[in-house]
């Protein structure tokens, strides 16, 4: 069966993750128990690596109410870039679909680690359509939009009926939002990115 945020979601359970645990595990709520990772396309180096655990960094200063916000940074990805992201249900070692429909969007607070790193990332949401669809050739074009970060903290709030396709791949005519996987936010090639990403949560 596949995991749910549940109608009528109590606000506290809204959030996916504020870091200030310290681990790489969302936080358990709504039945949420993905973690967060990195991923390139190989071509360059990202901190941190894809092959340890993304754990939260110690914000210098902190923010009002946080210590902790997820770090990372890249350059010189030379195929698709890399990326960010965590699932939000893991069952036996493999991602889960989950409802999000009783959502309507995505909020998280970001900044810029340098202010000569690239502006844009793209937040995505990947779901069953665009990642698992029978006989599809060119997965992998996920529902998601662009926001372009600052030197200062900025919340964002990004509502589902923003997120579109880049159109490269299989289209499909809308975003399924009752069976998603992974929540990522990606930079492209030829990229130079050093972003922070706090508190992000459903709204």
């Amino acid at each position: 069966m596949a995991g749910s945020g549940g109608a009528g979601t109590r606000p506290d359970m809204l959030l996916i993750d504020d870091f200030e645990d310290g681990d790489s595990q969302l936080l358990p709520n709504a039945g949420r128990n993905g973690a967060w990772f990195a991923s390139n396309d190989g071509s360059s180096q990202q901190i941190p690596s894809p092959s340890g655990d993304f754990l939260p960094s110690l914000l210098s200063p902190a923010r009002p109410g946080s210590m902790r916000a997820l770090h990372t940074t890249g350059a010189n990805f030379t195929t698709w870039g890399a990326l960010i992201g965590a699932n939000f249900v893991i069952n036996g070692g493999a991602p889960e679909a989950y409802d999000i429909s009783a959502h309507t969007g995505i909020t998280f607070s970001a900044r810029l680690g340098k202010t000569t790193a690239a502006k844009m990332v793209r937040v995505m949401i990947s779901n069953a359509d665009t990642t698992t669809t029978p006989g599809c050739l060119a997965c992998g074009d996920h529902f998601g939009t662009a926001v372009y970060l600052g030197d200062m903290f900025q919340t964002f709030r990004l509502p589902f009926a923003m997120f579109k396709q880049q159109g490269w791949g299989k289209q499909f005519p809308t975003f399924d939002t009752t069976k998603t996987f992974t929540l990522g936010f990606l930079w492209g090639a030829r990229q130079t990115f050093d972003v922070w990403i706090d508190d992000v949560a459903f709204y």
